[in-house]
């Protein structure tokens, strides 16, 4: 009896110094990992994030909100139920869905084409958002990005619906034989997308990537630009070469640092109870503790600014990491960021919970990144060689022969590091990217984000 108590008091004290050694545990600074990453060019302060904020009389994010005010408005009148529900009047469908539009019955096509052409609350949007896509723009002050991951974002949705507004006024107008407004349409919708290039947080860039994807499918669904004058192609690869795909990518990138370390200093403000709770809730800490995580919640109990700065210690420096990979060319980076990932889910890397809630999140950042800049290229491309064919009576031999006379350069696919494919096809020609499988599909080109080998590719029929 007494060898069990001796083992039992044993136990508690092991346990009870265990604790105390949780809790008088020296909390690691964050200073070596901030220095690195400013070392890279990466912000660790707002002020490095936002150096300057807008006058609100050269902001054109205000005029942009100015629209989303109207757009919200003009979609309750075509919905029902709770504005969130989603539950819309077939109208509103219509009004944001290229393909719904598309594979509408003839009557209702009508009634939503003089809805969309002909409506005044849409007519003042589509003002408002053609002055705002001229100017300079900063949707957040720099104060709003202290607080950190939950920072609001609701304008961004309407953005994307402005976007998918302007596709379906594109459809029209090329149905109706207006293939300069058509090409001034899906323009517009680009210039939106160039809009959120220097938002410093990779939702915003997301938001981007989504909406200059709108516009480059609806440029390449219809035969507008085939028929459009030479001075609007000209403006529309003016619009392309100003979609900075790469720079708006790296300042994404760029600001989710400082929206980790503002989110984890929120934390660190709140009582200890509340501390528990919020570290449960962005999944530092799991619902229900397991025997791997007891150390967690024993940290997260007695000692939450040593876990949290020991969390955000390795999301500093595998973030770092995974920012040299964002400059690479996808068929050199994706290697190496597979390779980090996978170091990832083994040893250490398995109790980082914070870098394991986002670091999947930045291949697919990174993968999607380079295939909307593989987009952006091969529709200037093809814009281009319908250019040339104006100019020479014939579309060009070779990529190479679009520069210098109409493109400064000719671009090279990020997934395979060679010039993008280019072949003729009868009187037209195709050109495409092999895509992230890196491998030659003959062109096969399925909706972005579809499962699967596919190839990124612009078909022009030379009608």
């Amino acid at each position: 009896m007494k060898k069990f108590l001796l083992v039992i008091g044993l136990v508690i004290a092991a346990i009870c110094i265990y604790i105390l050694s949780i809790i008088f545990a020296p909390v690691p600074s964050l200073d070596s990992s901030l220095s690195k990453l400013k070392a890279q060019g990466i912000p660790t302060t707002l002020e490095e994030l936002i150096p300057f904020e807008l006058p609100d009389s050269e902001n054109g994010a205000l005029i942009y909100k100015e629209a989303f005010r109207i757009l919200d408005t003009f979609e309750q009148k075509y919905s029902v139920g709770e504005k969130h529900s989603r539950k819309y009047k077939d109208d509103w469908k219509y009004l944001i869905g290229r393909e719904e539009y598309l594979n509408a019955p003839a009557d209702k096509k009508k009634e939503i084409g003089q809805i969309v052409m002909n409506d005044p609350d849409l007519n003042k949007i589509y003002s408002l958002v053609n002055k705002a896509s001229r100017m300079k723009c900063q949707f957040h002050k720099r104060a709003e990005y202290k607080k950190g991951f939950v920072m609001e974002t609701g304008e961004f949705g309407q953005a994307r619906n402005c976007a998918r507004l302007l596709s379906v006024k594109a459809c029209i107008e090329s149905e109706l034989k207006l293939h300069d407004e058509a090409v001034n349409s899906s323009s517009l919708i680009l210039r939106i997308s160039s809009s959120f290039e220097n938002e410093p947080s990779i939702i915003a860039q997301l938001v981007r990537e989504a909406i200059c994807l709108i516009g480059l499918d609806t440029l390449r669904s219809n035969d507008a630009v085939f028929d459009a004058k030479d001075a609007i192609n000209e403006n529309c690869l003016d619009v392309l070469s100003k979609t900075n795909n790469r720079s708006a990518v790296e300042n994404g990138f760029k600001g989710e640092p400082i929206l980790a370390y503002y989110t984890c200093a929120d934390l660190l403000n709140n009582s200890k109870a509340n501390q528990f709770d919020s570290l449960k809730a962005i999944g530092i800490l799991a619902e229900k503790p397991s025997l791997y995580s007891i150390h967690f919640y024993l940290l997260g109990c007695f000692n939450p600014r040593k876990l949290i700065n020991e969390q955000m210690i390795y999301y500093f420096d595998e973030m770092s990491k995974a920012y040299v990979v964002l400059k690479m060319p996808y068929h050199e980076g994706s290697i190496i960021l597979k390779d980090l990932i996978d170091k990832m889910a083994s040893g250490r890397g398995k109790e980082m919970i914070l870098v394991n809630l986002i670091y999947p999140g930045v291949d697919r950042y990174y993968t999607r990144s380079e295939e909307i800049g593989a987009y952006i290229d091969i529709a200037s491309l093809g814009v281009a060689n319908r250019l040339y064919k104006s100019k020479h009576g014939r579309f060009a031999d070779s990529l190479g022969q679009l520069s210098p006379g109409i493109l400064p350069s000719v671009p090279k696919d990020p997934f395979s590091g060679n010039d993008y494919v280019y072949k003729k096809e009868g009187d037209g020609f195709i050109i495409y990217s092999l895509g992230k499988n890196m491998k030659d599909d003959n062109g096969k080109f399925e909706k972005m984000g579809t499962k699967g080998d596919f190839d990124i590719s612009w078909r022009d029929s030379g009608k």
